[in-house]
């Protein structure tokens, strides 16, 4: 009902209020999942320096995405074992 009050007074349907919705979700999961991918490459040492790339890279909304704690700590933990550990060659590379 909120919605459908909302969508006659700036002109727009409901149905294209959920649609934005939808892909503004859609959007911030892709964010999201893209953030974990870079934490788990090694390169990243934690999740400022993931924004950072993300925000460079043209995803204005990563800071709101990044902007939970669950979210930062998650993306510390991807980061931390992998950029911890050293990359020796081994005899076989």
């Amino acid at each position: 009902m909120v919605e459908q009050v909302a969508a006659s007074a700036s002109g727009t349907s409901a149905s294209s209020l959920s649609t934005l919705a939808t892909r503004e979700q859609d959007r911030r999961l892709y964010v999201l999942g893209r953030a974990r991918e870079l934490a788990a490459t090694g390169r990243y040492m934690d999740w400022r320096r993931i924004e950072a790339r993300l925000i460079v890279d043209g995803y204005t909304q990563a800071r709101s995405v990044i902007a939970d704690p669950m979210v930062r700590a998650e993306l510390d933990r991807l980061c931390g074992p992998v950029f911890a550990s050293p990359r020796r060659a081994t005899p076989h590379d």
